[in-house]
């Protein structure tokens, strides 16, 4: 969490990607797994993006820096106007890069 909160801290102005897949650690999502990753490994990463994207510490840090947290689909449909002081972040999945820019 704080390596993100120091990135975001740092950012200029503009919209950034934070490839995220939240989900929740259930039956279902340890199901999931395939030849590279176990199910109980993409369960345990997608839990902790979930808490990761709704922490409440990360959450009133970007409050107060007005960065807003976009989906993928968020990005061409006009929400996406920067204001001068503004940053928006956008969670949008890039193949199988994780790593986020």
């Amino acid at each position: 969490m704080t390596a993100l909160l120091d990135a975001l801290d740092r950012a200029e102005t503009g919209i950034y990607t934070l490839v995220t897949h939240p989900a929740f650690d259930t039956t279902e999502m340890r199901e999931l797994g395939h030849a590279g990753k176990s199910g109980e490994e993409i369960a345990f990463e997608r839990e902790r993006d979930t808490k990761l994207v709704t922490n409440a510490k990360v959450m009133e840090f970007c409050k107060e820096r007005q960065i807003r947290f976009l989906r993928y689909d968020e990005v061409d449909d006009g929400r996406t106007n920067n204001v001068e002081g503004k940053v928006d972040l956008v969670r949008q999945p890039v193949g199988n890069d994780e790593s986020g820019a």
